[in-house]
């Protein structure tokens, strides 16, 4: 059975008003990135909590065969703990197994992300600083999906090129779901394009003329 995502005909809300209305998605690739867009309140961080599970439908179906890692708006480190023992948690809880610091994969995302400062709790830490362990976290998972919702926000331009060369990278052997406004950065990430407006999906598309009109047209909005 292929690994896949599938909603049919999914609503929710939170109350008498949907926040989602008749989504139907299938997410099946083996790698590349998805860029899920919209505005604010357009119902982004919504449905990546509810295609997780963290959120219950009270129509459609929503079926699931692949693990998940999420990196939410919020992320759940723990601030009396050091960055150290942040990753060390996560890490096990991912992928069943301790994390070793001499390894190559985890040196390249530590160095990658200028993280340097593994002593130091994570109380202690710029909201950059923090963001970008939680960043490492979720890419030293050896899930085959990954969600990242505004995952460069509170990170410096330096830091946020590098994530999306390291997302770029990991791209080419699982797949990625982002929400970002950092548009013109991550148009080389992307190869395929959900756009919601109210809760409901306008656009679904890989072609990639089309994902070049839509990232222009946006753009141009912002100028």
């Amino acid at each position: 059975m292929t690994s896949s995502i599938q909603t049919n005909h999914l609503y929710f809300a939170y109350d008498e008003e949907d926040t989602l209305q008749d989504i139907n998605i299938t997410i099946e690739e083996k790698n590349g990135c998805i860029l899920l867009a919209g505005t604010n309140g357009s119902g982004k961080s919504t449905l990546l909590n509810v295609l997780c599970g963290f959120l219950i439908p009270y129509r459609g179906t929503l079926e699931r065969t692949m693990p998940i890692a999420y990196l939410p708006f919020e992320s759940p480190l723990f601030p009396q703990l050091t960055v150290k023992e942040n990753l060390r948690y996560f890490y096990r809880c991912y992928n069943g197994e301790d994390i070793s610091f001499k390894m190559d994969a985890v040196m390249e995302v530590l160095n990658a992300l200028h993280i340097d400062y593994l002593e130091q709790r994570l109380m202690k830490c710029s909201s950059g600083q923090k963001q970008k362990v939680a960043i490492a976290i979720i890419l030293l998972s050896k899930a085959p999906i990954i969600f990242m919702d505004e995952p460069f926000v509170a990170i410096d331009a330096q830091s946020s090129a590098a994530a999306i060369d390291l997302i770029k990278q990991q791209s080419k052997e699982r797949l990625f779901v982002i929400t970002s406004h950092t548009l013109e950065a991550t148009r080389s990430l992307i190869t395929r394009l959900i756009h919601l407006v109210d809760g409901q999906i306008q656009i679904d598309t890989k072609d990639q003329k089309e994902i070049t009109a839509y990232y222009q047209r946006t753009l141009e909005n912002y100028l």
